[in-house]
Order: structure tokens, then C-alpha cells, then sequence
């Protein structure tokens, strides 16, 4: 009889639990994990983007210090939300950030995402990556490789060029002060080398027929 009751119990706890269970934070609403300001960016399925809502930098941990961004984040209350955007000016400003990397669930990179970060010395672009959005590597000075992951199918940085090429279009969208234009490349963005003081010389292949009007 005993058991009998205690298995009613269970059964009537186990029915309660969802009740209790806590809901996941409204679209834009903002959190931080590891130092670092996430937003919601949708609710089915739970995800969320770097950015900080109030301008500035998203983190706040301790300078020189590498930064591995997480696939997977926790609010306070323990949900789960994955990581699939890099929002614009997320990282802006960092200028003592080393490294950073960025995990396979990205899809999206904004516009300035690591503007001014002058110690960023290489940057790998995950195969998952279908969006990259203006100069989001703009004053990084100290940047000399740039690579993107093999299978990515928008972006490539074919033959080792240490640039971000857009496979569709041929176009060089992004370099760095060691790229070398590969004369597949048929045109170049307006600013794709804007602020590259390290910059000393490249050679434009003959393949190139476009130049952007503002190109640097």
C-alpha cells in the first residue's frame, strides 16, 4: 500500500514540474554569461546574439585576454540558448583582445563587429558563417591572417590569401596587411583594405575589373 502511494506521488510531482519550469527571457531582452552580453534574438528555438543594448563593447572581462565565444549559453535561470550572431560593434573597441574564437553556430558577423580591435592578430571565419555585414574588421591594424574554414560555401580565403572572398561574386570583401589578391578575384570592395597602415604593398591581378569608387 505504501508503494502504492508513493507511485501517485511521484506520478502527481512529475505533473507539476512543468508548471514550474521557467520560462526563457523575451526576444531583446539581454544577459550576460562569462563576462560576455548576450540578446535574445528568438524564442522557438531559444537563440541569442552578441551585442551590448546600451553601446560599447558586449564584454567585460579583463583585458589581453583571449575569448573562445561559447556555442551554448546559460541565462540565470538556466536556459539554454545557442549562439548564432555576432551583432554590430559587439566586440568594438577591444583593443587589447588577442584572439577570438568563434564557435560553428554562427551564421552572422555585423557590421563593425571587431572595430578597433588593434591587437587581433588572426581570425578564423567558421564554415557556418552565411552573412558577413560591413567592414567588421575595420581598424584592426595588427590583423595578418585571415582565414575561413573549408566547406564554408559563401566565403572562402582561397589560396592561403588571408582575405575574406565572396565565392558567388569573386569579390576580395576584406584584407589585411599581409593579403595577396588571388587572380581569381574579379573585383574588390570600396574599402576592403580601409585603415590597413600595416599594409606595404599588393599587387592588383589583371583579373580585377572593378574597384569599389571609395577604395583604400
Amino acid at each position: 500500500m505504501k508503494q502504492h502511494y508513493l507511485h501517485i506521488l511521484a506520478v502527481f510531482v512529475a505533473m507539476l514540474l512543468p508548471c514550474f519550469a521557467l520560462a526563457a527571457l523575451d526576444v531583446d531582452s539581454s544577459f550576460e554569461y562569462e563576462g560576455i552580453t548576450y540578446v535574445v534574438t528568438d524564442a522557438s528555438p531559444l537563440t541569442v546574439k552578441i551585442r551590448n543594448p546600451r553601446g560599447g563593447a558586449a564584454i567585460s572581462i579583463g583585458p589581453s585576454i583571449p575569448v573562445t565565444i561559447p556555442s551554448v549559453v546559460k541565462d540565470a535561470e538556466g536556459n539554454e540558448y545557442t549562439v548564432t550572431e555576432i551583432g554590430s560593434s559587439a566586440f568594438a573597441e577591444c583593443i587589447s583582445l588577442p584572439a577570438v574564437t568563434i564557435p560553428n553556430t554562427v551564421t552572422s558577423i555585423g557590421i563593425d563587429a571587431f572595430y578597433l580591435c588593434s591587437s587581433l592578430n588572426a581570425i578564423t571565419i567558421p564554415s557556418s558563417v552565411t552573412e558577413i555585414k560591413y567592414n567588421p574588421f575595420v581598424w584592426c591594424t595588427g590583423l595578418s591572417s585571415i582565414v575561413v574554414e573549408s566547406g564554408n560555401t559563401f566565403y572562402d580565403s582561397r589560396d592561403n590569401c588571408n582575405a575574406i572572398i565572396n565565392t558567388a561574386t569573386n569579390e576580395l570583401m576584406t584584407g589585411c596587411k599581409t593579403t595577396v589578391i588571388p587572380s581569381t578575384v574579379t573585383s574588390i570592395f570600396a574599402e576592403a583594405f580601409l585603415q590597413c597602415y600595416g599594409l606595404k604593398s599588393v599587387t592588383i591581378p589583371k583579373s580585377v575589373t572593378y574597384m569599389g569608387e571609395d577604395y583604400k
